[in-house]
């Protein structure tokens, strides 16, 4: 039975074997799945280790991160006649720079972690790029069905019930599927004869998690009233589901249309 390789591992991965050690070590990894699985543990934490060092870590994990790998190849080149303790102690580094990078890698991802966004002042921009031609959406259509089916088929997670407010003057004109303050919405837009426009949305969310703003109870349904940039945004709650409705123009126009939206999905 052959013996099994340890320092050579090391050596192999930081580039340091000859050419004949490294074709006999070839060869063996070709047939032994324990020196396979170890040098593939090797590679993929020095591999590892170079990506967190191009990323922005933070100098005392660097500096620990460093320090394990100068002892770690200290260690592989000690004399070959201390190998069972070169092995026990090379495995407690690898293991040991591992940790280290996992916590640089949990301290990066944490740092990174982008902020939630306020989804009123988002919605009050979606509202302005869309009156400006700036924004498209996905599926033109005047039927509401249509668009519910269209809704359905995106797999939001709930039921983005699409109401036909024609009766109120309001011409449904499209939809799309949009990603908000890292919600899945469903963004959707009617039109006035007189060219005034109305974006309602739909969300998985708290609607009275944006700070600020006025509380209007109707009907037993708190209304959370914003105004921002000469628009209006109203916000409530339909089960898990939160509610809004953006437009310019008189804010107890838009305020009275997102109370009578409300009761007419209520009914």
């Amino acid at each position: 039975m052959s013996r099994h390789y340890d320092v050579e591992l090391q050596d192999a991965v930081d580039g340091r074997l000859d050419p004949t050690t490294r074709r006999e070590l070839e060869t063996h990894l070709a047939t032994c799945a324990s020196c396979r699985a170890t040098y593939e543990r090797l590679r993929w934490v020095k591999e590892a280790l170079a990506v967190a060092g191009q990323s922005d870590v933070p100098p005392d994990l660097a500096a620990r991160i460093g320090t394990a790998l100068d002892q770690e190849d200290r260690i592989a080149d000690a004399p070959r006649r201390l190998s069972p303790l070169l092995r026990r102690r090379a495995r407690w580094v690898t293991a040991l720079a591992a940790g280290i990078l996992l916590v640089a890698g949990i301290t990066l991802l944490t740092q990174q972690r982008p902020q939630r966004q306020d989804v009123v002042p988002v919605l009050a921009g979606a509202f302005g790029h869309y009156r400006a031609g700036a924004r498209t959406l996905d599926l033109l259509t005047d039927d509401a069905e249509r668009l519910h089916a269209f809704f359905a088929a995106a797999g939001l997670g709930f039921d983005a019930r699409v109401l036909d407010l024609r009766m109120m003057g309001y011409h449904l004109v499209g939809g799309s599927v949009e990603v908000i303050d890292g919600h899945r919405i469903a963004l959707f837009a009617y039109r006035t004869d007189a060219d005034r426009i109305v974006l309602c949305a739909m969300y998985l969310g708290d609607a009275a998690a944006s700070a600020g703003g006025e509380v209007r109870r109707h009907a037993g349904i708190d209304f959370y009233v914003h105004r921002i940039e000469g628009k209006t945004v109203v916000l409530w709650q339909e089960g898990a589901v939160a509610c809004a409705l953006v437009a310019d123009g008189d804010p107890e126009e838009v305020v009275n249309l997102a109370f009578a939206k409300a009761m007419r999905a209520a009914s």
